[in-house]
């Protein structure tokens, strides 16, 4: 079993410490490190209700916003760093959540070209909250929840058609 580690770098999103039988890496991007630390701790929680110790080692931005102000090296280096401390967790088979889109498209396509170590295994084993949510726990099965209206539309489109998902099931 293992224990809930807090963001080394945040330590606002700590999440209550207790024994968990499965673990997850959270990769919470610079927007909920920096700007919104709330919706950090809401994943935090999510997962950690879910059943997962959450760990987060101390990342560093994932190269889209430094590309985007022409800081191609420095990119270059945060990607590497990255890699280098999600290595460990993805030669394990835990598997990696993101809360940024930006973040999880980068992690999934960019890195999964690095030609670091661990660079192929990352794609494979990323996944962005609601769809790990849809994909590793009975997330499916909640009712009497309010969801926001962009996890309500990841509910409908991430389901066949046909597969009996009510909608109504899910609001209370």
């Amino acid at each position: 079993m293992a224990i809930v580690e807090a963001l080394s770098y945040h330590p606002k999103f700590k999440a209550e410490t207790k024994a968990y039988s499965k673990q997850v890496v959270y990769f919470p991007g610079c927007y909920s490190t920096y700007n919104d630390a709330q919706t950090a701790k809401a994943v935090v929680m999510v997962l950690a209700h879910n059943g997962f110790a959450v760990i987060t080692p101390n990342f560093r931005c994932c190269r889209v916003p430094l590309q985007s102000n022409d800081q191609f090296a420095q990119a270059e280096t945060n990607a590497q760093h990255n890699l280098r401390l999600l290595r460990p967790y993805l030669e394990q088979g835990i598997p990696v959540v993101a809360s940024c889109p930006s973040c999880t498209l980068t992690l999934k396509q960019d890195y999964a070209k690095l030609s670091s170590a661990g660079a192929e295994l990352i794609a494979s084993r990323t996944y962005d909250l609601f769809e790990f949510l849809w994909k590793k726990t009975s997330f499916s099965k909640i009712s009497g929840r309010s969801l926001t209206p962009w996890a309500t539309m990841l509910l409908v489109i991430s389901k066949p058609k046909g597969s009996g998902i009510r909608l109504s099931a899910y609001f209370a």
